[in-house]
C-alpha cells in the first residue's frame, strides 16, 4: 500500500526549477531571434519605401525638365530672366517657357548632387543624392546671319545613389533624354535660316 502510494505521487509530481528554467531559455532565445527578423524586415522595408519614393521624385524632376525645356522661348543669365542671353550655362538653365497659356520664368539648376527645378508661377521641386555623373548640357549654338544664335537643345541625365552618395551599399537609378528640344528656339531657328543660312551648325 505505501509503495503504491509513492508511485502515485511521484506521477503526479510538478515540473521541477531545472526544467522551468531551460523552457524559459529556450522561450526568450526564440523571442529575440523573432524579434531581430521583425526589425530587420521592418528596416529593409522602409529602406525601400525611401527609395521608391527617392525614384519617383527623380522621375517627377526629369519629366519636369523636359516639359519646361520643350516649352522654352528664350534663355536667360539669370533666375530673374531679366537678362537675355543665346548661350545658357551647363547646369544652371534660366529660361521664359509657354506653359498653359503663360510665360513663367524657368530655374533649372544642377549643383553639388542637388537638382532644383523652380518656377515664377510657383511650383518647385528639389532632389538630392545626385550622383556626381549628372549633368544637364546645352547642344552647341547655332549661329544664323550675321548676330543671330540659337541654343536648341538640352541634354539631362540624372542619376540617384540611394540611401546617398558613396554609400556602402549604394544602388543608382539613372534617367536620361540625351536630345530635349526647345521647341520654340528651334522653330525660331529655322525661320532665321531660312531668312540668313547659318554660318555654324544648323538647326
Amino acid at each position: 500500500m505505501t509503495t503504491t502510494l509513492r508511485r502515485r505521487q511521484r506521477g503526479e509530481s510538478g515540473v521541477s526549477v531545472v526544467e522551468m528554467l531551460i523552457a524559459l531559455a529556450i522561450f526568450s532565445i526564440v523571442v529575440v531571434s523573432v524579434d531581430a527578423s521583425v526589425t530587420v524586415m521592418y528596416k529593409q522595408s522602409n529602406n525601400m519605401a525611401s527609395s521608391n519614393q527617392a525614384i519617383d521624385q527623380l522621375q517627377m524632376a526629369e519629366q519636369a525638365v523636359v516639359q519646361d525645356v520643350h516649352a522654352a522661348i528664350g534663355w536667360y543669365t539669370s533666375s530673374a530672366c531679366t537678362t537675355a542671353t543665346a548661350t545658357p550655362s551647363a547646369g544652371q538653365l534660366f529660361f521664359t517657357a509657354r506653359l498653359f497659356g503663360a510665360t513663367p520664368c524657368i530655374a533649372i539648376t544642377l549643383s553639388s548632387g542637388t537638382l532644383s527645378v523652380s518656377s515664377s508661377s510657383g511650383h518647385t521641386i528639389v532632389v538630392t543624392n545626385l550622383d556626381p555623373t549628372s549633368y544637364l548640357t546645352p547642344s552647341a549654338a547655332v549661329t544664323t546671319g550675321a548676330s543671330n544664335v540659337f541654343v536648341t537643345r538640352v541634354a539631362v541625365l540624372l542619376t540617384m545613389d540611394s540611401p546617398r552618395v558613396n554609400a556602402p551599399r549604394q544602388v543608382q537609378t539613372t534617367v536620361s533624354d540625351p536630345t530635349v528640344i526647345a521647341f520654340n528656339v528651334e522653330y525660331a531657328c529655322q525661320a532665321a535660316w531660312a531668312v540668313s543660312p547659318g554660318r555654324s551648325g544648323q538647326c
